[in-house]
């Protein structure tokens, strides 16, 4: 997610990629600053892109906590303990935290939040394809759907997991009922489909307050400003 974030920073004409964190010791490569320390890296940067694993972006949350500058989290694979800490830290920091940077997936989301009105009989599923190697099984954003279902209809749905190949990232949604069936599905071609939601939250979140917010959010308040 580093390169393709990296990618469209420097793409974009209102946007500058002011330092990157690696793991390794710091270097400047094709006149970008890369350390392996984050706070070293956040007094050049107005926000920070975080998309890593639980320990290393708590870790990073403890360590520019005191900047009071704002964060966008991509990062999955939380527990609740580890959740609970990133809620803490939103309470003094505008923090953007989701499991999913695309805009198919918050479309997605905004309409099975008005599943209330589903007949009786009908069943409803998750099914979501990953690549092998990713750690969280199910996905962040397939436990996010079937939260947002449970909370508009009452009951949990069905959740289904596969690892395959090299799969980017699929995701569908079935309604079934006793006369006919409704299918949603959702398929990631490459990571920038995440970048670039992770980019428009960054500058999203820059004029925001102390808090804890999601992609639709992000999403939500520019909807508004293009109906006005």
């Amino acid at each position: 997610m580093g390169r393709a974030v990296t990618a469209l920073v420097q793409a974009d004409p209102d946007c500058l990629l002011a330092a990157g964190v690696l793991r390794r010791n710091s270097k400047t490569e094709d006149k970008i600053f890369f350390t392996n320390k984050v706070q070293e890296a956040m007094k050049r940067a107005d926000v920070l892109i975080e998309f890593t694993n639980p320990e290393a972006t708590l870790a990073h949350l403890q360590e520019i906590a005191h900047l009071k500058k704002p964060v966008v989290i991509g990062t999955t694979g939380f527990n609740p303990s580890q959740a609970e800490m990133i809620s803490s830290y939103a309470r003094s920091l505008a923090i953007v935290w989701d499991s999913n940077f695309s805009w198919g997936i918050a479309l997605a989301r905004r309409w099975l939040a008005q599943l209330e009105s589903l007949p009786p009989g009908v069943d409803v599923g998750v099914a979501e394809i990953h690549r092998k190697g990713k750690k969280d099984r199910p996905s962040g954003t397939a436990k996010d759907l079937a939260g947002v279902i449970a909370a508009s209809i009452g009951r949990n749905p069905d959740v289904v997991s596969l690892r395959l190949a090299e799969v980017r990232g699929e995701h569908e949604i079935y309604l079934a009922g006793p006369y006919e069936s409704l299918k949603i599905s959702h398929r990631v071609y490459s990571r920038e489909a995440f970048a670039s939601g992770a980019l428009r939250a960054a500058k999203w979140v820059r004029t925001q307050k102390a808090g804890l917010y999601r992609f639709s959010d992000v999403s939500d308040a520019q909807w508004r400003r293009r109906k006005k």
